[in-house]
């Protein structure tokens, strides 16, 4: 059977990880994989099982990407197309349905249709009408949580049938394995948060609630990973802040890190601040470790976090992070098993 994964680049997103661990989960000696990159941005590809067949493009955007998409379409023939970005998804659904193709299509949404809703205006309006019409013809559509779900049925009018909800894969293994290298940590109660640099990622009210945090424990730590990628500014308006703040001795932006794990593993807690989110494989990442997690409810995280595991709060709050800060640090480490979806079984099935 042969499985086509195509994703616009492969490089640090949530999505692209996730698009990872599901290859690498796949059974070589079964399945015939193969992965179009569109861009030059690739970095996960080094950590690819060395059986996958790919073709890298090298193009600066989706849309030029296209015609060499389709191309390679049709010379691999693939059984499965799997892919997650809804502007590459609806391309490669018309290109089935004109040329009237065999294979199945798995369109996986990244995250929920409301985050995307901005201004109407007559293209985003046309925009809509189009993917609505075009992402019911997948053959499954995958969300990440039953909220998800919901939203996609709803708002692109899915045949709910057609949805089906599978959590993130994670690389147990591999996180348990880098987890263990050392790392310096500064003196004192830490709290690690992960992510791109930009505003949708509530850093700056992180920043503000940990100075209202500092008044009672002064010798705590907040260490931010992440690098400016989306937003220009706001790391410097980070830094500012946390100049104006003097939160200096207290506030580390520590940028990208390649192996972020052994971070976790070494910190007290792990902070999500998220206004926004798809579904975040740093709070999956840091269960792993046994990290207690803060996160706010920027999705319906109640199906696996309990009050073992760590605390939810509002978004958007620096009041309810404040308090968040000081409750979870009576929380302690432990263990839990992270059962992983099994791509393999059910792509035998939907193929059968």
């Amino acid at each position: 059977m042969k499985i086509l994964f195509i994703t616009p680049n492969f490089s640090g997103g949530g999505a692209e990880k996730n698009m990872l661990n599901t290859i690498n989960q796949l059974n070589g000696s079964v399945f015939d994989i193969h992965l179009i990159i569109c861009s030059n941005k690739s970095t996960y590809v080094q950590q690819l099982n060395k059986t996958i067949k790919l073709y890298c493009l090298k193009k600066s955007n989706v849309k030029s990407a296209l015609f060499s998409i389709f191309h390679h379409i049709h010379v691999i023939k693939p059984d499965i197309i799997f892919s997650s970005a809804l502007h590459l998804s609806t391309p490669i659904l018309l290109y089935k349905k004109i040329v009237r193709a065999k294979f199945k299509k798995i369109t996986r949404i990244p995250t929920l249709p409301s985050n995307k809703l901005g201004q109407k205006n007559l293209k985003t309006v046309l925009l809509k009408c189009m993917n609505n019409k075009l992402i019911n013809f997948s053959t499954f559509v995958i969300a990440q949580t039953d909220q998800m779900k919901d939203e996609i049925i709803e708002y692109y009018g899915t045949d709910k049938n057609k949805v089906v909800v599978i959590n993130n894969i994670v690389d147990t293994d591999t996180i348990l394995k880098l987890s263990t290298e050392e790392v310096k940590l500064p003196f004192g109660y830490r709290y690690i948060a992960s992510g791109s640099l930009y505003s949708v990622k509530g850093f700056d009210l992180l920043i503000k609630a940990f100075a209202e945090h500092i008044v009672s424990f002064p010798t705590d730590k907040l260490l931010i990973i992440g690098k400016e990628t989306i937003e220009r500014g706001y790391k410097s308006y980070l830094e500012s802040l946390i100049t104006e703040l003097r939160l200096s001795e207290n506030v580390s932006l520590l940028g990208h890190q390649s192996n972020p794990y052994k971070y976790y593993k070494n910190a007290d807690v792990f902070v999500l601040s998220s206004l926004k989110e798809g579904f975040p494989n740093v709070v999956l990442e840091n269960m792993v470790v046994g990290t207690p997690v803060l996160i706010t409810d920027c999705i319906d995280f109640t199906q696996i976090i309990n009050s073992n595991i760590g605390i939810i709060v509002k978004r958007g709050s620096v009041s309810e992070l404040v308090d968040g800060l000081k409750n979870i640090r009576s929380y302690q480490k432990y263990q839990i098993n992270i059962d992983n979806f099994d791509y393999n079984k059910w792509f035998k099935e939907i193929s059968s």
